[in-house]
């Protein structure tokens, strides 16, 4: 049984390190992320009952499978002669990763906490083979590495270092010294993000430090004005960093004086027809793909979930969707009110991130960070029977 466990801790860790390279293909579309999850599933496989429990779940779970359901539904009523993929193969798979994962914290209540530390572990590795310029490719003076997008790679990074700052600042693992030690890269791992160019990083990054800042418990008022004047000197200090990259500052400086929002103004003004032609159930995957494929010759994200889940399942998908996010966000704050743990609330950041502008309901990362930040308050016990 002890033997077991190991295996289940070690594919759980190689998941969560490999998030980073998740658009690193082995063989036909067959990435290292996904057969990293696979080997976890099947790790899991001898215990499957216990992986699968829901308890304390149903109010999660409900919403994202009826979601699912009606996803699942459109994708049917829409089949078409270019498009007939009815199951979501990308969306089960990580829905049953992010169940097994919640469950996998009755072993162990910080294996999810322990996973995330691997998880800064790749980012140390892919920021290395930036470093070296290995896989790197450059689409409009931005970066790009091992075909990952620049707001893939940069809320990667950004994610990484609000770990490492958490982790440094609270200490939940027991690290002792050498948690400081995880500081070294992080002046690569900025130099990285500059050079993707990715606003919503430095946005969310930002965001989620000086959120940290303000909401960390101190001991008294004094204590609470110097850590707001020493963070306020280390946003400062990132800020100056960060504004060393031409193309980065060039970015945020249309943003602020002409609104440009990157090229996603012209797909959502294609997209606003099918949302207004199909408001309350949309027309799932097989629906967006053709109408987007016949209109314009390519298929484009939509670049804004939201936007994302009004085409595939409508208002109702949508409903759906949000209340699977209240139940994050609510459960993130009970965290921080209830043990003052920081981490749930500030990696909210980077999922709005990816949720205003980028992709989650296929990205790996989103989903990690959803079973981390439902965890916490989802399983309130440990269930010495599977030790």
């Amino acid at each position: 049984m002890q033997v077991i466990n190991q295996v289940q801790k070690i594919a759980l860790y190689l998941f969560f390190f490999s998030i980073n390279f998740e658009m690193l293909v082995i063989n036909d579309n067959f990435s290292v992320a996904k057969f990293s999850g696979i080997f976890y599933i099947l790790t899991v496989l001898p215990q499957i009952r216990y992986f699968i429990a829901i308890d304390n779940l149903k109010p999660i779970l409900l919403p994202i499978l009826l979601f699912f359901i009606l996803l699942t539904i459109n994708n049917l009523v829409n089949i078409n002669e270019l498009f007939d993929e009815v199951l979501n193969q990308s969306f089960i798979l990580n829905l049953l990763v992010f169940l097994l994962m919640i469950n996998h914290v009755r072993k162990d209540y910080l294996i999810l906490e322990k996973g995330l530390i691997c998880f800064v572990f790749g980012a140390f590795l892919i920021t290395l083979f930036f470093t070296l310029g290995i896989g790197v490719d450059y689409v409009g003076g931005r970066i790009k590495i091992f075909g990952d997008n620049q707001n893939g790679i940069g809320l990667k990074q950004s994610t990484a270092l609000i770990i490492i700052l958490v982790t440094i600042v609270q200490n939940r693992l027991k690290m002792g010294w050498i948690r400081f030690l995880l500081l070294i890269p992080v002046p690569f791992m900025l130099r990285f993000i500059a050079a993707t160019g990715s606003r919503v990083s430095v946005i969310s990054l930002g965001l989620a430090l000086a959120i940290g800042v303000l909401l960390l418990k101190t001991e008294s008022f004094r204590k609470k004005i110097l850590l707001i004047v020493g963070g306020a000197v280390i946003l400062v200090a990132i800020g100056v960093q960060l504004m060393q990259s031409g193309i980065l500052k060039e970015r945020l400086t249309n943003s602020i004086e002409t609104g440009d929002l990157g090229g996603r103004k012209e797909i959502w003004d294609r997209i606003i027809p099918l949302i207004k032609d199909h408001p309350i159930f949309g027309v799932g995957n097989t629906g967006y793909d053709f109408y987007y494929k016949c209109n314009f010759g390519i298929i484009d994200s939509p670049h804004n979930v939201i936007l994302e889940v009004l085409c595939y399942s409508g208002l109702i998908g949508l409903l759906f969707y949000l209340a699977f996010l209240y139940q994050l966000f609510i459960r993130s704050y009970q965290s921080y009110l209830k043990n003052g743990w920081l981490l749930p609330l500030l990696l909210l950041s980077p999922v709005m991130g990816l949720i205003i502008s980028g992709q989650i309901l296929g990205a790996k990362m989103g989903w990690i960070i959803f079973a981390y930040l439902i965890s916490g308050s989802a399983i309130r016990y440990i269930d010495h029977r599977i030790i």
